[in-house]
């Protein structure tokens, strides 16, 4: 099973003997139109332009005043310089290895690494950079899509690099309550496909770990760590397809094989014994000891002969541990009737089986409370403006029954708090204050989630009020 480290390397490998089939070197326009994976490749042409930004801001000449040179021009140069780029084996390799690894990283934990990526070192970035930077990013390009939807809607003018790594979470988990059986096994093809290249065809399974925890897939995360903790290493994409399903106890029979205790053959066992009563009575014959038993001083007479300490250890032998067995058993069978128990002679004993078998655990998708918000509903809808074009009233966009629900479920059920925050909200000229208004005064103050279908409703309709045409 390769580590991470290691599969990087063997991965980087490859794409330098694709790239390099034909020629020694690679310029910028071989790399940006080659056919490595699209992920890895913007990632790469991303840390090419960073090293190029780098060489610009640390070059300097005395005859120059670079200093009052603006920023923004600096990076333009930098990045029509690091089209210019000549690379050798040992460039392509500094630029390939860390684009290998993050995109590692991004696979395995999505939330954590996309964060990352958009923020760096900062703890705050401005809402346009945080577009920008999100462009390089492929992978789970839904999650970013819906993100970026946000982003439109709210307009924001920064994020925090916490509140955006929440909402990044809070989007996914939403997305990934609604998902089918197929559609849970397609979040996991991007990581299968990434170790393929790297001649792997199984994943270790505390990465698969790392995988479910980040996205919050927390009945897979179980399923994942009771397999790990009963000794299985890595699971190939059938095994995780077994694993979402919940035949956990399947899977488990196909990974780690059950410890089988001895079992003597009957017929070797019937002859050696047969052979021992030969011998015994041959030699009782021959001294004329062979008579009957004595009869104990109390007259009574025993049914069964004693048993010599040698025999007791053959029977012993004979039989296995059935406590043992019983418990393999019982953690591992689905259906104990199945299963029959070892067939013995003489006066041994069958092995006692369970009488139940153990429950299965239940399929990997959760039950949903309630519907999550469609996707469309991040996009922004129509915009709309009254006949004499002025804002309309709210009190008119919002009909009766919508009205009530929003008491209810926004407001706690104070219908004069209703009226008097679409008052307020009737006095905003823009959707950014309007904006700031909900956050604030509405979700804020009556602790509402956000991403409540209540709340998205209701953000759109006033949303709504700004971006309709007449």
């Amino acid at each position: 099973m390769t580590t991470p480290t290691a599969l990087v390397k063997n991965i980087t490998d490859a794409l330098l003997a694709q790239l390099n089939a034909a020629k020694t070197t690679v310029d910028y326009a071989a790399l940006e139109s080659s056919a490595i994976p699209t992920q890895i490749k913007l990632f790469a042409l991303a840390v090419l332009n960073d090293v190029a930004r780098d060489t610009v801001l640390r070059f300097s000449a005395p005859m120059f005043q670079l200093d009052h040179v603006p920023l923004s021009l600096k990076h333009s140069f930098a990045d029509a310089l690091a089209q210019t780029a000549l690379l050798t084996d040992a460039h392509l390799n500094t630029i390939l290895q860390p684009s290998v690894r993050l995109t590692h990283d991004l696979l395995v934990m999505p939330h954590q690494t996309i964060t990352a990526i958009v923020f760096g070192e900062s703890d705050e970035q401005p809402s346009d950079v945080i577009v920008k930077k999100l462009e390089s990013i492929t992978e789970y390009r839904y999650l970013v899509d819906v993100f970026l939807q946000y982003l439109i809607k709210k307009q924001p003018p920064s994020l925090t690099r916490e509140r955006a790594q929440r909402l990044i979470g809070e989007i996914d988990r939403r997305l990934s309550a609604s998902y089918a059986h197929d559609d849970m096994m397609q979040l996991f093809q991007p990581m299968y496909r990434f170790y393929a290249l790297g001649g792997e065809k199984e994943i270790s399974i505390d990465v698969l770990m790392s995988f479910a925890n980040d996205k919050g897939l927390q009945p897979l995360a179980v399923r994942l760590s009771e397999l790990w903790a009963k000794g299985a290493g890595a699971l190939s994409i059938s095994d995780i397809d077994k694993a979402v399903r919940g035949e956990s106890d399947m899977l488990l029979r196909q990974l780690t094989p059950l410890p089988v205790a001895p079992k003597p053959s009957n017929a070797s066992f019937e002859t050696a014994l047969l052979r021992e009563v030969e011998a015994q009575l041959a030699a009782a014959s021959a001294t004329g000891a062979l008579e009957a038993d004595p009869v104990p001083p109390d007259g009574s007479r025993n049914s069964t002969k004693a048993v010599s300490s040698d025999e007791e250890t053959v029977a012993q032998n004979a039989a296995p541990d059935t406590s043992q067995i019983k418990s393999f058993v019982f953690e591992t069978t689905e259906n104990a009737d199945g299963l029959k128990p070892s067939e013995h002679t003489g006066d041994e004993k069958p092995l006692a089986m369970p009488t139940t078998a153990p429950s299965k655990l239940p399929p990997i998708a959760p039950k949903r409370r309630e519907e999550p918000p469609p996707l469309t509903q991040y996009l922004p809808p129509p915009p709309q403006l009254s006949s004499d074009g002025e804002l309309e009233d709210l009190r008119v966009l919002i009909d009766d029954e919508t009205r009530k629900k929003m008491i209810r479920r926004l407001f706690k059920g104070n219908e004069q708090n209703y009226d008097a925050a679409i008052a307020d909200l009737n006095q905003k000229k823009t959707w950014r204050e309007s904006s700031l208004y909900i956050d604030e005064e509405i979700f804020t103050q009556y602790k509402v989630d956000e991403y409540s279908l209540e709340a998205v409703q209701f953000t759109d309709i006033v949303f709504a009020r700004f971006h309709r045409k007449p």
